[in-house]
């Protein structure tokens, strides 16, 4: 048995263990018990009752309870993400906007998290602001673009999976397999280097403090998943503009990881022009195939391979 074959048998075992209706009770039952305990815990620290080093680690403000639970539930939708790149590579881009849109919704409560409780912005509309007040305006700012941001993502996925018209690629139900395979493979690798991620990640904020951060390698490592993909399905197609959709797919994934890193205007910004860009790319390449089948071939590479279904 080849490599690639137990690798997508371990892909198969994996997906159907964390699948299922169990699984997304047990997800949703993870997600209240987080949710519940950051709130308790945090309320305990607000009152004194911790012991002073647990309580410097831990913060005061309870929006950060929702910060923390949108982080669990952003790393559950991102295993879900992985599992899905065997599946189809528009739909995985889709699950990775979605997660895109979860991240600028999370940013938006980490900047709440900021704000002394009960918040009162009141003195905002006083004439004369300290450097106190001028912080918080900006804050609210942030918090504002950052919503925006993802509403735009939200509105544009909506465009995005409306404009999707799955095709076969493959000439043959042996290809189709084959491929399905390698992208196991792929989904695979990531899966190992999402577990090493979070060990590491989790070793540092316990030991060392600082922040539980493993999205934007993984979004990087993403990019190089997406070209690999590319690089497979030429094995099978060689057409341009299929070729021109899965390169340019991959290019949203490196807007989505340099957006995550950016300031709040220009993160918002990026949000709106990479799910516009998806949905063009879609809409350009589903165009592509109509003028296909009325006989406007695009150029191909291999004049002997059969049409794209």
């Amino acid at each position: 048995m080849s490599v690639r074959t137990r690798s997508a048998r371990l892909f198969d075992k994996l997906h159907a263990a964390y699948g299922g209706a169990r699984s997304r009770s047990l997800s949703s039952t993870l997600l209240l018990a987080t949710f519940g305990v950051s709130l308790m815990l945090i309320e305990c620290n607000r009152r004194g009752w911790l012991p002073a080093r647990l309580g410097h680690a831990l913060p005061l403000n309870h929006f950060v309870a929702v910060a923390w639970s949108v982080e669990l539930l952003l790393f559950i939708e991102v295993i879900e993400l992985i599992f899905g790149l065997a599946d189809s590579v528009a739909g995985a881009l889709g699950k990775q906007l979605e997660i895109f849109a979860l991240i600028l919704l999370r940013k938006s409560f980490e900047e709440l998290g900021r704000f002394s409780e009960p918040i009162d912005l009141t003195a905002l509309l006083l004439p004369g602001l300290g450097p106190d007040l001028r912080h918080k305006a900006q804050s609210v700012f942030d918090i504002s673009v950052d919503a925006l941001g993802a509403l735009g993502v939200f509105g544009g996925l909506v465009l995005y999976h409306r404009l999707q018209r799955h095709r076969r690629i493959t000439s043959s139900d042996a290809e189709l397999a084959q491929f399905v395979e390698g992208k196991k493979v792929i989904a695979v690798l990531l899966l190992a280097l999402l577990g090493w991620l979070t060990v590491r990640e989790a070793f540092g904020l316990f030991f060392h403090g600082g922040h539980f951060n493993i999205f934007s390698p993984l979004f990087t490592a993403l990019i190089f998943s997406d070209i690999a993909i590319v690089f497979l399905s030429l094995r099978y197609t060689t057409h341009f503009q299929l070729v021109f959709r899965n390169f340019g797919f991959a290019l949203v994934t490196v807007f989505v990881r340099l957006a995550i890193t950016a300031p709040p205007l220009p993160r918002a910004l990026m949000a709106w022009g990479v799910v516009l860009y998806a949905s063009a790319l879609s809409w350009m390449y589903d165009v592509s195939h109509v003028a296909v089948e009325h006989g406007e071939p695009l150029p191909a590479r291999r004049a002997t391979e059969a049409p794209v279904r």
